[in-house]
């Protein structure tokens, strides 16, 4: 197999909906709140199984994939905001189907929504076409007769929210200061949050500005 793996940002400063992007990546139909535009791919083929998956700590009516991305599109007030990622990774043709799904969503669950993402799953698997998006068999002839279709390239998109989820079930934010602490000669990361709770670790005070002032060492990461 030839492997495959591209990550974007679905953003409104590109002139993309989240809505949209789930509607086309799952084949349904997806009406946006935000903007009144409905999105209705239901006529879409070669979707062969979506579905969204939440961790413990997500509302359960986030399993319906409209109310999902309307809420974030509500969620995210700014006209140029990002509102969601998108992985698409290719999968092994050799493989059965329920193999290589069972391989990606076993991917999600550990690296994804463990990790409190909220994941839309799309398994995909297009015909071979030429350059005119048009169905052909492997000596490159143009065929109208499913069953001479080449399928070889399955694949699954993956979109999720900018912002993962508390404990409590609210979105976090998109970035947070992460301190660089110290403990026994030993250096870690931590979060506001986490760092209340982590006795005996202390934030790294490396350098000092202009008034004197020692400044702490952190850095800002996105989620």
């Amino acid at each position: 197999m030839l492997y495959h793996f591209a990550a974007k940002i679905i953003s409104r400063a590109k002139g993309q909906s989240i809505c949209a992007a789930a509607a086309y990546r799952s084949g349904e139909k997806i009406e946006n709140d935000y903007d009144g535009i409905t999105h209705d791919y239901r006529r879409k083929e070669n979707v062969e199984r979506s579905m969204v998956i939440l961790p413990d700590n997500a509302p359960a009516d986030f399993a319906n994939r409209e109310k999902l991305w309307n809420t974030v599109e509500q969620n995210e007030k700014q006209a140029n905001a990002q509102l969601g990622r998108e992985l698409e990774l290719s999968l092994p043709r050799e493989l059965p189907r329920e193999d290589r799904e069972q391989i990606a969503l076993e991917f999600v669950q550990e690296y994804l929504v463990s990790n409190g993402m909220i994941a839309d799953v799309s398994f995909h698997n297009p015909p071979k076409m030429n350059s005119r998006k048009q169905p052909i068999d492997m000596e490159g002839n143009i065929v109208t007769d499913p069953k001479q279709f080449i399928y070889n390239n399955p694949h699954v998109h993956i979109i999720m929210p900018m912002r993962s989820m508390d404990g409590s079930g609210k979105w976090e934010s998109k970035k947070q200061k992460v301190y660089i602490c110290e403990k026994d000669g030993v250096q870690r990361r931590f979060t506001p949050a986490e760092l209340k709770n982590a006795s005996g670790w202390e934030k790294q005070y490396n350098y000092v500005d202009q008034s004197g002032k020692k400044m702490v060492a952190y850095k800002i990461i996105c989620k």
